[in-house]
C-alpha cells in the first residue's frame, strides 16, 4: 500500500458570536515529504551469469509453550551448509510463512508472512490465548514454517515486493513440529511410575513401585501382600489419581489432583489390628526409589538417609496392565500379583494344589 500524500489541509478557527474567522493552509512545496521512494531494479544485475554462494540453512524450529503463550523462531543452532548458484549482482532474500493449527485439523489456507535476509534472523512470532485463541489447555498444536530463498533484481525497500520478472526461487524447505501440552503432553512420551510407602521416625520407607500408563488400570503387588491398584488419568492439564495401597493389614487411598515428583498423603483407609502411619503416593518419571525417598524426606524435614534402600540401577520389576500381560496361569494375573476378595479388598490365600 502506497502512503497517501495529504495536500491542502485547512484548519478553520471559528470566532463564534463575534462573527470572525481565520484559516491556515499547508501548501505543497519542495520541502514537503512525498512518501517512500520506489527504488528501480538494479541495472547491472544479470541472472544469466551464475556464481556460487555458500549459505547456512536451518533444519529445526525453536518452539516454546507456556500456559497462555506460544512462540516460534528459527533454531540458529541447527544451521547446516548449503551451496547455491546466484545471478550476478542479484539480491537474495528469504520468504517465510508461519502456520499454527490444532493437531488433527487441516492446515489453514493463510499464515503469517514475512521477508528477511539469508542469515535467517526472522525474529520471533508469538501467539496468545487472548486474543488469538492459541494455545488452549489440553490441546496439541502443529507448527509449520515454509521457507523460500529467492533472488531478484528489485532491491529491498519499504513495502518490498521482490516478485518481478527476474524473481527466482533458489531453495525451499518446510519445518514442522508438534507442540505438546505443557502440563501433561511431555510426560506422555516418558515412562511413569507410582511409588507408595510411609514415613517412619527416621526416614521415608517404600512399600512398592510400579510403572503405569495414563488412563489405564493399575494392579500390582508382591508376595508379601503388598498391593497397589487404581488409575491415574489426564484431565486437561491435570493428573488425577485414584490410588489404593495395601499391606494386607491395612489399606489407604488418595483421590485427587497430583503433581509430578511431589508426595501426596492418604486421605483415609481401613485397617485390622490398628492403623499405622499415613501412606504417601508419588507419581514420577524416576524409577529409582532411593531418589523418591530422599525427596519425601526433604518434604518432611528428615535428614537421615533412606533406610535399607541402595541406589537403583534398573526399573522396578513390577508388572502393571493386567489386561496386556498375563504370566500366572493359575490366577490369570501378572506374576507376583495376588487375588483379592471383592468384598473386603484383602488378599486371598494362595491356592494349594490338591494332594494325590
Amino acid at each position: 500500500m502506497k502512503p497517501k500524500l495529504l495536500l491542502g489541509l485547512a484548519l478553520v478557527l471559528s470566532g463564534g458570536w463575534l462573527g470572525c474567522s481565520a484559516f491556515a493552509e499547508i501548501s505543497t512545496n519542495s520541502n514537503q515529504w512525498r512518501g517512500f521512494e520506489i527504488l528501480p531494479p538494479i541495472t547491472n544485475a544479470n541472472p544469466s551469469i551464475r556464481v556460487p554462494l555458500l549459505i547456512h540453512v536451518p533444519t529445526k524450529l525453536k518452539v516454546k509453550r507456556v500456559s497462555d503463550t506460544l512462540s516460534v523462531e528459527i533454531d540458529k543452532s541447527s544451521l547446516e551448509a548449503s551451496n547455491l548458484m546466484v545471478g550476478t549482482n542479484m539480491v537474495t532474500g528469504v520468504e517465510s510463512k508461519f502456520y499454527v493449527y490444532s493437531d488433527g485439523q487441516p492446515r489453514p489456507a493463510n499464515g503469517g508472512y514475512g521477508l528477511g535476509g539469508i542469515d535467517f534472523n526472522l525474529g520471533t512470532r508469538f501467539w496468545h490465548t487472548k486474543p488469538d485463541g492459541i494455545p488452549l489447555p489440553g490441546k496439541k498444536y502443529v507448527v509449520e514454517v515454509e521457507l523460500t530463498i529467492f533472488e531478484t533484481d528489485i532491491p529491498p525497500q519499504h513495502d518490498w515486493s521482490p516478485y518481478g520478472k527476474n524473481y527466482k526461487i533458489l531453495w525451499q524447505r518446510t519445518l514442522k513440529q508438534t507442540v505438546l501440552d505443557t502440563a501433561t503432553g511431555q510426560i506422555n512420551q516418558l515412562p511413569l511410575y507410582v511409588h507408595y510407602g510411609f514415613v517412619g521416625n527416621d526416614s521415608a520407607h517404600r512399600f512398592l513401585s510400579a510403572r503405569i500408563h495414563l488412563d489405564e488400570a493399575v494392579f500390582a503387588g508382591s508376595g508379601d501382600y503388598l498391593e497397589l491398584k487404581g488409575q491415574v488419568e489426564r484431565h486437561g492439564t491435570n493428573l488425577v489419581a485414584d490410588l489404593v495401597g495395601s499391606t494386607g493389614q491395612q489399606s489407604q487411598f488418595y483421590q485427587g489432583n497430583m503433581t509430578l515428583e511431589k508426595p501426596f498423603f492418604s486421605q483415609g483407609g481401613a485397617a485390622s489390628g490398628g492403623a499405622g502411619p499415613p501412606f504417601w503416593f508419588v507419581i514420577s518419571t524416576n524409577w529409582d526409589c532411593r531418589a523418591i525417598l530422599i525427596g519425601v524426606n526433604a518434604v518432611m524435614g528428615l535428614t537421615n538417609d533412606p533406610f535399607n534402600h541402595t541406589a537403583a540401577f534398573s526399573p522396578p520389576p513390577v508388572i502393571t496392565n493386567v489386561t496386556k500381560l498375563i504370566d500366572d496361569p493359575a490366577t490369570g494375573l501378572p506374576a507376583g500379583n495376588l487375588l483379592v476378595d471383592p468384598t473386603t479388598g484383602l488378599p486371598l490365600p494362595p491356592k494349594r494344589n490338591k494332594q494325590p
